[in-house]
């Protein structure tokens, strides 16, 4: 869990921005409950440890393409089983709804 948390805050603190990082040690210190619990789900330490590293190799390779997709990619895996709704899913119907034109 504490390296966990550390990745989150590097990756917070590699954008040099106070707001947020604030932002980011608020929503770590909100969750901490959730994130516990979802830690102790057979096969997630493995799943998050995973992307962490694919996020990390994008961030340190400064492809931007691959962070943002390893990083949503994570996001979905978490959001479904915290939620139990497919992330991708939901997206989806927001894509359609950002695409339609206005009347």
């Amino acid at each position: 869990m504490m390296q966990d948390t550390a990745l989150h805050a590097a990756i917070a603190n590699s954008a040099h921005n106070r707001a947020i990082t604030r932002i980011v040690n608020a929503l770590m210190d909100l969750l901490t409950q959730s994130r516990e619990e979802s830690l102790h789900t057979p096969g997630r330490p493995s799943r998050s440890h995973e992307d962490h590293r694919r996020i990390l190799a994008a961030v340190q390779r400064r492809d931007e393409v691959a962070a943002h997709r390893a990083m949503l990619d994570h996001l979905i895996a978490v959001e479904t089983l915290v939620t139990g709704v497919h992330g991708e899913d939901r997206s989806v119907g927001v894509t359609a709804k950002k695409r339609r034109p206005r009347p």
